[in-house]
């Protein structure tokens, strides 16, 4: 799926129409975006959500606070991303990741019902312009 990115402009990975507008190019960008692009994209942040939960979970039952742990080991995924980021591909998640951890900890001890409640009304309670 990067291979758009790598070979193309950068804007041909959000739009079917960069190069040009045919009925061929909206198909084959509905069907990579849709079978492959975001289903891995979901893939992906679930799989670091459990194994966040699990991380944080296995460091509690060893009688731990994970909080300072669990905190550096994803700033230094921040750095990681960062130097990535800068010095071989624009287009690294691991920022996102990072960053999205920081806030992702605070979540930790409510149930699984509450936090899928809160993604299910997050949308509606901002407005978009």
């Amino acid at each position: 799926m990067n291979m758009t990115s790598f070979s193309m402009h950068s804007r041909a990975h959000f739009s079917p129409v960069t190069y040009a507008s045919t009925t061929l190019n909206h198909v084959i960008y509905c069907i990579t975006h849709v079978i492959a692009d975001q289903k891995f994209m979901a893939i992906f942040s679930i799989l670091f959500g459990v194994s966040t939960k699990l991380f944080v979970e296995r460091l509690i039952g060893r009688g731990q606070n994970p909080f300072l742990l669990f905190y550096s080991r994803n700033f230094c995924l921040l750095i990681i991303g960062l130097i990535h980021s800068y010095f071989i591909w624009d287009g690294d998640i691991l920022i996102i990741y990072a960053l999205c951890s920081f806030i992702l900890y605070l979540f930790k001890d409510f149930s699984p019902r509450f936090q899928f409640t809160v993604c299910l009304l997050y949308p509606f309670t901002h407005r978009y312009q």
